[in-house]
């Protein structure tokens, strides 16, 4: 082997050596970003010459755990929204010891219909009763209207979210394509693959998906509950958000708007095609939870009979 052409297997070695301890620190450094795979350079011996070539870069993915990871993501999503409102509404009733309860307005009210009936002749009695009845509705009404104002703010969440799904969707469906040119071209894909499963995981905390590989670099999208979100084309989700929501609106009689998947009204139930996520936690906090209709004034909870 002539000198120039030692130089030049020396020279590969080096460059392999290279672009291994690049990715090597990119590993380190990225460790904990969202959506980052562990990279490592594809060598190739080169024939007859001697050295080594760099092929390419390979991105690792333990499918399985990642899709685990997504839907344990989005059940928190859900979780942790329903929570947060379940716990409003439990400082609005407050507790039993607390003055500003409801529970303490009721009895306020009990108490003083009880000392009327057993004194009707005291006209002081009767103005009790009156005080206690008019505190009692104010309560009802002010927590009314927090309500409400939580079912508004969860239509607000709703629009936001769509808008987000839409747009990630479309970008998803952009890195796709530009995957597949850069694979047709043999060119490296790893870091528009990153940037796909960052984007991939927004979507999959709003609803949570199932992601479908392809051959050629490509993926689908699927929710847990059979909507399908992108395939060569990403699906167009709409909502009609309401300026104001009063305690008469609602889903079911069409007062409010629900969500359409390419132009089909969705079920949005337990077992709906866009169950388990942030988004499906929205709808019940405004559908199903917040209906004043469904919560028991005076106990928080839905009674047994028809005592509301």
């Amino acid at each position: 082997m002539s000198l120039s052409g030692a130089l030049l297997n020396a020279m590969s070695g080096l460059s392999a050596v290279k672009r291994g301890t690049e990715l090597t620190a990119s590993n380190i450094a990225n460790a904990n970003t969202k959506g980052y795979g562990k990279k490592m350079a594809i060598l190739s011996a080169r024939l007859g010459s001697g050295g080594v070539d760099v092929l390419g870069v390979k991105r690792f993915q333990d499918a399985g755990l990642l899709s685990d990871r997504r839907l344990a993501s989005a059940g928190l999503e859900n979780s942790d929204a329903k929570q947060s409102f379940l716990k409003k509404i439990q400082n609005l009733f407050g507790t039993a010891d607390k003055n500003g309860s409801l529970s303490a307005y009721f009895s306020r009210f009990e108490n003083a219909l009880v000392s009327a009936v057993s004194k009707p002749a005291q006209s002081i009695s009767l103005q009790n009763v009156f005080t206690a009845a008019r505190e009692l509705a104010e309560k009802l009404n002010q927590m009314s209207q927090k309500v409400q104002a939580a079912r508004e703010a969860a239509d607000q969440k709703i629009t936001s979210q769509v808008k987000t799904l839409n747009s990630a969707l479309n970008t998803v469906k952009d890195l796709n394509d530009r995957i597949l040119k850069l694979k047709q071209n043999n060119k490296d894909t790893s870091t528009l693959e990153d940037q796909r499963q960052k984007k991939i995981d927004e979507i999959a905390d709003i609803i949570p998906i199932r992601e479908v590989p392809k051959k050629n670099g490509t993926v689908s999208l699927v929710s847990l509950g059979g909507a399908t979100l992108l395939a060569t084309k990403p699906a167009k989700i709409l909502f009609e958000p309401s300026v104001v929501i009063t305690a008469d609106m609602s889903l079911k009689y069409g007062l409010l708007s629900g969500l359409k998947i390419n132009g089909t009204d969705i079920a949005l139930t337990a077992k709906g095609p866009v169950r388990g996520g942030s988004l499906a936690a929205q709808f019940a906090i405004r559908d199903d939870l917040a209906q004043t209709d469904k919560i028991c004034f005076k106990c928080g909870a839905k009674p047994p009979q028809n005592v509301w």
